[in-house]
């Protein structure tokens, strides 16, 4: 029987989303998640789940009740490719439990402290044009719906499927998740130190080059305002491309041990970082740090000790250049900086109803704004900016939208999204204000 706490306070990992609920549980069973939502359900109340607390978005504040799936533990099973896991299990333990068993995941995003449903839920991607986000490995689901029944979602109700993997906590509770994984790999990291005009002119080439490939664009006052640190993820012995001619730059050890996770103040991580922008003179890239490991280790980075705000937003990937551009125009007008690095991701068109890469070709172009004091300053010029290139937000990240917004932005999906919604939830159990601004 769950017990539930009256005192109990959510903070998210960034510091930026403080509330208490209601009512705030940890149930062990599924069962006992039935009974829960069909109590709420029953009395009119209102459920959110949370992860790992590592969303900036306004998507999980209630005054109602809410629960944490960390004492669900449900046992892993194996089917081939196919692995079934709790939906509250870390994906570090995730990554960890696939390994056991000869397993990988095909992509991950920057850090591994997520829970794989908050991960899935929100839309949470790596980079490589060719690769999907997170959310597209998951081959089917089950779910506790907002009358407190648990459902089966599979490939044999795709409409289902496409609504569920992407599903921002609106259709229920998701209790379990089978993943198509792939076998254990590892991969080659190399990261160039650049200027911003040599990779806007070849993002096309570095994207056919390279399986997984991003850049960091560093702004005054880190480094010189046309620095990029680009950074390669590839099939060990991928053939450099544009990249051979690059010559390493020695004395880069302290810029290496950030890249590879050694944990360093603000203060001197920004230093070291701008120092080694300085060195870079003249055309074409330099290399700073090469290894090779197993994927995890290369596809994330450690959870620096950094609580800044972040606004992220997918836009079609051939904009890429042009998103740039029109950022490059704002930070020479001198009004906005930014003590951390824009970052510049790509990700495979998919079908979930809500994914910012739905009805995209050929992809997308997550570009991110991170900021650590002056975040109004920066959103409400680089949202406009994104929202005017058919952009569409990160739903983990900071934005302001409205459900006409949404609408416009998710032509067809939309109304399809609604329809789910209101066959999982009828009564409304899973929502809160932001959820129904979004959606009505």
């Amino acid at each position: 029987m769950t017990v539930f706490k009256t005192d109990h306070t959510f903070e998210n990992w960034s510091d930026t989303i403080k509330f208490r609920p209601g009512l705030y549980g940890e149930p062990s069973t599924v069962v006992e998640i039935q009974q829960i939502v069909q109590q709420a359900a029953n009395a009119g109340g209102k459920i959110r789940t949370q992860g790992a607390g590592h969303s900036f978005s306004q998507l999980l504040p209630t005054a109602g009740t809410l629960l944490s799936l960390d004492q669900l533990k449900l046992p892993i099973v194996e089917n081939g490719a196919q692995v079934t896991v709790p939906g509250g299990i870390r994906l570090k333990d995730l990554i960890k439990e696939l390994r056991k068993r000869g397993r990988g995941l095909r992509n991950l995003g920057s850090i591994t402290e997520q829970s794989i449903a908050g991960a899935t839920a929100t839309g949470t991607h790596g980079t490589g044009l060719r690769l999907g986000a997170i959310h597209t490995q998951i081959a089917a689901m089950k779910l506790v719906d907002g009358q407190g029944q648990l459902r089966t979602i599979d490939g044999s109700g795709p409409k289902d499927l496409a609504a569920a993997r992407l599903s921002l906590g609106a259709l229920g509770i998701i209790t379990e998740v089978t993943l198509e994984t792939v076998p254990d790999y590892r991969l080659e990291y190399n990261a160039y130190l650049c200027r911003l005009d040599d990779v806007l002119g070849r993002i096309d080439q570095l994207n056919q080059e390279n399986e997984r490939m991003l850049f960091w664009w560093f702004l005054p006052p880190v480094g010189p305002r046309d620095c990029v640190i680009l950074i390669t993820k590839n099939p060990v012995g991928t053939p450099p491309g544009w990249l051979a001619a690059a010559t390493d730059l020695p004395g880069m050890s302290a810029l290496g041990g950030i890249l590879r996770g050694r944990r360093l103040s603000v203060d001197t991580l920004l230093g070291v970082l701008g120092g080694a922008l300085g060195h870079l003179a003249g055309a074409g890239p330099r290399r700073i740090l090469h290894f090779v490991d197993d994927y995890d280790r290369v596809l994330t980075i450690p959870l620096l000790p950094v609580y800044h705000r972040e606004c992220e937003y997918a836009i079609p990937a051939g904009r890429a250049w042009e998103a740039l551009e029109g950022m490059r125009r704002v930070f020479d007008e001198g009004d906005v900086s930014l003590r951390l690095p824009v970052e510049v991701r790509f990700v495979a068109p998919d079908d979930a109803l809500l994914s910012p890469s739905r009805d995209r070709a050929s992809g997308v172009a997550y570009i991110g704004a991170s900021t650590l004091e002056n975040a109004t300053e920066v959103f409400e010029r680089f949202e406009p900016l994104m929202r005017g290139l058919e952009g569409r937000p990160h739903w983990g990240k900071n934005f302001t939208l409205r459900h006409a917004d949404v609408e416009a932005m998710y032509p067809g999906s939309y109304s399809e999204f609604r329809a789910a919604r209101a066959s999982f939830d009828p009564k409304g159990v899973f929502s809160n204000s932001f959820l129904d601004e979004l959606f009505g």
